[in-house]
């Protein structure tokens, strides 16, 4: 069962310091603190953020492929905790309405990238304790992965 977290996208023009070099592809997360950069309008009561930034080849990201967050980490018992969420976007906001058409031929353009700089927040799981300090997050998109661990809580 997947839970689902929102992506917040962001323009990539903002983010010059995650362009990549021509022929370089993969993905990036960064673990944020709310508050450190100006450009992540994150709401204040937010206590992490998992900046994202990535360019994959278009014919590397099937169609229907879903960005998907995995945190694992071990539980008292020692048994290992997993917990997945999908990474979708805002709930659209029907100000303007405009019938989608379907595209026919969903063949890719060789060469195409796919590309772009979101952000999510990760407090909902951090309160539920679906995600701990010291747990291994795995962001992933069709074949494309990434991992990174969370930060240990400091001590007081």
């Amino acid at each position: 069962m997947f839970d689902r977290m929102t992506i917040h996208e962001l323009d990539e023009a903002d983010f010059p310091e995650l362009e990549r070099e021509p022929g370089a592809y993969g993905l990036e997360p960064f673990l944020l603190r709310p508050g450190t950069d100006s450009r992540i309008r994150a709401p204040e009561a937010s206590q992490a953020l998992l900046l994202v930034s990535f360019t994959l080849l278009s014919a590397d990201v099937p169609w229907g492929s879903r960005w998907v967050l995995v945190a694992e980490g071990p539980e008292v018992d020692g048994k290992l905790r997993r917990n997945a969420w999908h990474l979708v976007p805002p709930p659209p906001k029907h100000e303007n309405r405009q019938p989608l058409k379907p595209d026919t031929n969903p063949a890719r353009t060789p060469g195409a990238l796919d590309r772009g700089v979101f952000w999510i927040d990760l407090s909902a799981a951090l309160r539920e304790q679906k995600m701990r300090p010291g747990d291994t997050l795995t962001l992933r998109l069709a074949q494309a992965q990434a991992q990174l661990v969370l930060p240990l809580a400091p001590r007081r």
